[in-house]
C-alpha cells in the first residue's frame, strides 16, 4: 500500500516541523489528512501548507478516496487516551495529554470503497510504518458507510496509551474486522 507508506512518511515530515504542538514542548504532533494536504489549516498554528503540502490535495475530508480505496487518519481526543477521532476540529487533540498521546500516535488506514469490486483487505499502518493487513470480516469494512473504528488495529485494551499496534495474529477492537491483522509481504 504505498499511498499508506505516502500517509506515514508525511506525517513524520509534519510532525517534525511541529506544526501542531498544543503543550508547546517542542515536538510535532502527528495531523488530520486535512492538514497534512493542506485542505484545513494546522490546529493550534493556523498554518496551511497548500503550497507544500506533506500528501496530495486529493486527501480533502476525514474519509477521502483514492484509487478505490477510502483513506483516514485517527488520532487522540480524549485525556484518558481512551478514544480517536479522525474528524478535523481545531481542538481536536489538543489538551496537554493529548498533545503528548499525539507526538506519539496515528494510525492510518486504507479500506475498499466497494468491497469486492474496488478491494477486500483492510490496511493500517502505524507511526513506526508497519503496514498489517486484514482480510476484512462477515459485515464488511466498506465505502463512507461502514468505516473501521478507530481502535481497529489497537490490541491488549481500547486505548491509545494501554494499548498498542495490533502484531500478527492478533485481533483489534472492530467487531467488523474479527479475523487477525497480517503483515504485507
Amino acid at each position: 500500500m504505498g499511498t499508506l507508506k505516502a500517509i506515514s512518511a508525511g506525517q513524520e515530515q509534519f510532525r517534525s516541523a511541529a506544526l501542531v504542538d498544543a503543550n508547546r514542548n517542542g515536538i510535532g504532533e502527528y495531523g488530520f489528512l486535512v492538514e497534512l494536504s493542506g485542505n484545513q489549516n494546522c490546529r493550534i498554528s493556523g498554518i496551511n501548507v497548500a503550497n507544500s503540502p506533506y500528501i496530495p490535495g486529493v486527501f480533502n475530508a476525514s474519509i477521502s478516496k483514492k484509487s478505490g480505496y477510502c483513506f483516514s487518519v485517527f488520532i487522540c481526543n480524549s485525556d484518558d487516551g481512551s478514544s480517536g477521532t479522525s474528524v478535523y476540529s481545531t481542538s481536536a487533540g489538543t489538551t496537554p495529554r493529548q498533545s503528548k498521546i499525539n507526538e506519539e500516535n496515528y494510525i492510518a488506514y486504507a479500506w475498499p470503497e466497494t468491497v469486492g469490486k474496488t478491494g477486500y483487505r483492510v490496511y493500517a499502518i502505524s507511526p513506526q510504518g508497519t503496514v498489517m493487513q486484514n482480510p476484512n470480516g462477515t459485515n464488511p469494512v466498506t465505502g463512507t458507510s461502514n468505516p473501521p473504528v478507530w481502535s481497529a488495529a489497537i490490541t491488549g485494551a481500547e486505548n491509545w496509551t494501554k494499548g498498542r499496534f495490533v502484531k500478527p495474529g492478533e485481533t483489534g477492537f472492530d467487531p467488523d474486522l474479527p479475523l487477525a491483522w497480517a503483515p504485507i509481504g
